[in-house]
């Protein structure tokens, strides 16, 4: 249809669109109508509504193609486009229509108008029609585009499949080799097959039998569980409940205790015994210990070679006791048994050593006592104090191994005088701390007659219940401080004043970064005592002389304590004494416990020791700035807050080297008799090398056979009905390791040993009873 457009009229296609969009096709009519009436020959309304459907026809149709080629551009022109008006047909507008025929015109008009509505109508049918067409049009090329692709991609699969079985053919073996393998793979899934089939079946078995357990478990946790540790038929408890008991013995759980806690641990896996030992019968299992303890050493030591004894005695609680340790060529220290004793002389103690390596014999069933033949045979030194009783045993031990090694020796007669004198002799060493108790000894002596020179006299006291004699005022100072300000065992719970001076000392410790009061008890401190604790009173002497005056001295100790305090000669005494110990018996004491130094090795120490103690009672103001040493670069110094108060320079030096110049000549002279073996001319100098090997790992210390009578009188005062068989037991067994060694033998052997220490109880206990040991 035929449409035009006035020059002077422009509305794009976009602007009727947008307007149709917001307003509808009718209003859109009538504002195509209005933009368009200046036309002198103006459209019929229906005129504008087809050119509007035509318009939205073609919009259509272009945004269906805008994804193709030029499609979005043609889409874009047709926006920008000037819509195209319609207008009035010319061969329906006649002048001057005659009116004999205007009836006869208008039936024409309204007939051809019916016509021409028709007509429109089958256009817009057609245009539908058309669009669909376009539709499925686009529709079949999108799939034609498709089926490109997938077509192309066909090919390129078809291609590397081809090339893929070029390369297979290339390496495809023979049709025999193929069969073979073919036929051993058959066989190999056939077996598979049937493994599977079998292993279907043990499955099944096994799911049968974890249904019936889990039934049973599940009929066990209904019930309270009860775990056997006593056999009803042989009424006798498990090995394993006795090394439980070993053990918990061991960690020091009382006998009464022992049930209870056995009681706690199975509760926590909702398990009960099914009995539990009375406390007669633990305090047996501690006496199976013991002879558990008796076998291992039997078995172990006995074998050992080069091995050095250990002798010592104390007295508890008005009894007497001795004990006997022993160290072997490793440096592994062993407690061969702990016994009452009537009396300290030697003879009681070479009565009791005999009834220890007995009862050695007797539990290892030995033959022909090989057992205590054997550890005599190697015992090659003795370590012990200066004590006369013990050098008088060291003699009788001898003499009793010179009648035992021929027996152990079978062709000792036809050794030379020479060898005979080699096995038989003992070497006799003595400890090395205890050189510090005499060291103690000797100051205390020495510092008494310096006060007696300077006071023309006795010392100033202010209370003579608290003299004691051949106590100087010095020393007395030290002993009276620590009991009322030290904590812990030989503290005066009555007269001291512990926890106010804590509480009044604790921002100047803070100050000095130190965590607790460096002061000890003099009980259970025996070797360095006097020295260390001299050391610490000079380091606090204002601070407890400002608290006696600020707290008040209340009692007579208190008072005592600030007079002595205030006595200036007596301070100089201390710092002397503190000297001591920074320089020389600390030093000496980081020696004597290094493993590295050998008790042979010790020969050079004492000499430089010796050689120190003239030299400085000459250059006594050396001594006191530190540039002395008793062991020169050797020396182990510990810098601490004692040592920089010692260090400073003071009112009181002019004293202290008085003090000190005594001191030195007094140590020097106990020392020249103390180490006499280790000095030049000594029997422990000069050795031949051979022989000096065999000391290498020899304690230079009793402090072994120290710790076992500080065990000894932990458990009596813990336990105070203990018997000391009882505490025999649980000394061997713990420091000997008998649980280890008990543990890392088999099982079977391990049970074994438990029932003979059973049954060795019995012949334990009738040897007490009859007082076959004491």
């Amino acid at each position: 249809m035929a449409a035009f457009i006035e020059e002077n009229i422009h509305v794009s296609n976009s602007d009727v669109l947008e307007f149709t969009k917001v307003n509808g096709n009718l209003k859109c009519v009538q504002w195509l109508k209005e933009k368009n009436n200046h036309v002198e020959n103006k459209p019929v309304e229906m005129a504008y509504h087809r050119s509007l459907g035509k318009l939205l026809n073609e919009k259509k149709i272009l945004q269906k193609s805008i994804s193709r080629a030029n499609g979005k551009q043609n889409f874009e022109n047709f926006l920008s486009n000037s819509f195209l008006m319609p207008k009035a047909k010319l061969c329906l507008r006649v002048s001057k229509i005659s009116s004999t025929k205007s009836v006869t015109i208008n039936d024409d008009l309204k007939q051809k108008s019916l016509l021409l509505n028709k007509a429109e109508l089958e256009v817009s049918n057609l245009n539908e029609k058309l669009n669909e067409s376009i539709d499925k049009l686009d529709s079949s090329e999108n799939k034609l585009s498709k089926c490109k692709l997938n077509l192309k991609r066909t090919k390129a699969r078809e291609q590397y499949s081809s090339s893929k079985v070029k390369i297979l053919e290339s390496q495809m073996v023979p049709r025999e080799t193929e069969i073979s393998c073919c036929q051993e793979k058959d066989n190999i899934i056939f077996e598979l097959k049937k493994s599977l089939k079998e292993k279907d079946k043990t499955i099944c078995e096994l799911k049968i039998n974890c249904d019936y357990l889990e039934g049973v478990v599940q009929d066990i946790d209904k019930a309270q569980r009860t775990l056997t540790v006593f056999d009803v038929k042989s009424r006798k408890y498990t090995t394993i409940l006795k090394q439980c008991i070993y053990e918990l013995l061991q960690h020091n759980v009382s006998a009464a205790k022992v049930n209870p806690v056995i009681k706690s641990v199975l509760s926590l896996v909702n398990v009960q015994p099914n009995a539990l030992p009375a406390k007669s019968t633990i305090l047996d299992m501690n006496l199976q210990r013991l002879c558990l303890s008796q076998k291992h050493l039997a078995e172990v030591f006995s074998a050992e070679k080069n091995t050095t004894l250990l002798t010592d005695e104390t007295s508890k609680f008005g009894n007497k006791f001795m004990g006997f340790e022993a160290s072997d060529s490793k440096g592994n220290l062993w407690v061969l048994g702990l016994r009452d004793i009537e009396t300290k002389s030697a003879e009681d103690t070479l009565k009791v050593l005999k009834e220890i390596l007995q009862d050695l014999n007797e539990i290892s069933d030995s033959v022909d006592n090989s057992v205590s033949k054997d550890i005599l045979k190697h015992i090659s030194a003795t370590l012990s104090d200066r004590a006369a009783t013990e050098v008088k045993f060291n003699n009788l031990l001898e003499s009793y191994r010179a009648e035992i090694l021929p027996l152990v020796y079978a062709n000792f007669d036809q050794f030379s005088d020479q060898e005979k004198r080699s096995v038989e002799n003992l070497c006799n060493f003595f400890c090395g701390l205890h050189s510090l108790v005499n060291f103690a000894v000797a100051a205390q002596s020495s510092i008494t007659e310096v006060e007696k020179g300077i006071f023309n006299g006795p010392g100033p006291i202010f209370d003579k219940s608290f003299l004691k004699e051949c106590e100087p005022g010095t020393c007395r100072l030290v002993r009276t401080a620590s009991k009322a300000f030290a904590s812990g065992s030989g503290a005066d719970e009555k007269s001291g004043c512990q926890g106010p001076f804590r509480e009044y000392i604790k921002d100047f410790l803070k100050e000095k970064k130190l965590h607790a009061l460096p002061l000890k008890p003099y009980r259970g401190s025996r070797f360095n005592i006097l020295f260390e604790n001299a050391s610490s009173i000079y380091f606090l002497n204002r601070q407890l002389k400002l608290f006696l005056e600020s707290y008040g001295a209340s009692n007579r100790l208190l008072k005592s304590i600030l007079h002595d305090l205030k006595t200036p000669e007596f301070i100089a005494g201390v710092k002397a004494l503190g000297l001591i110990c920074t320089f020389i018996t600390c030093p000496l004491w980081h020696i004597l416990e290094d493993k590295s130094v050998s008790i042979i090795d010790m020969n050079t120490k004492y000499l430089q020791l010796t050689k120190f103690f003239i030299d400085a009672s000459e250059n006594t103001e050396d001594f006191m700035k530190g540039k002395l040493l008793p062991f020169g670069d050797d020396t182990y110094i510990v810098e601490d807050h004692n040592y920089t108060c010692l260090m400073e320079p003071s009112e009181y030096d002019g004293v202290v080297q008085t003090y000190l110049q005594v001191l030195f000549l007094s140590l020097g002279k106990l020392s020249n008799k103390l180490f006499k073996d280790h000095l030049p001319g000594g029997k422990l100098v000069g050795m031949d090398p051979t022989v000096v090997a065999k000391f290498k790992c020899t304690p230079k210390t009793s402090c072994f056979a120290e710790s076992v009578f500080g065990q000894l009188d932990h458990l009596l005062k813990s336990k105070p009905n203990l018997s000391t068989l009882a505490a025999e037991a649980y000394i061997t067994f713990s420091n000997n390791k008998t649980l280890n060694w008990l543990l890392n033998k088999p099982e079977l052997e391990r049970n074994i040993l438990i029932e003979e220490a059973t049954k060795n109880v019995k012949t334990v206990r009738k040897n007490l009873n009859n007082g076959e040991r004491r």
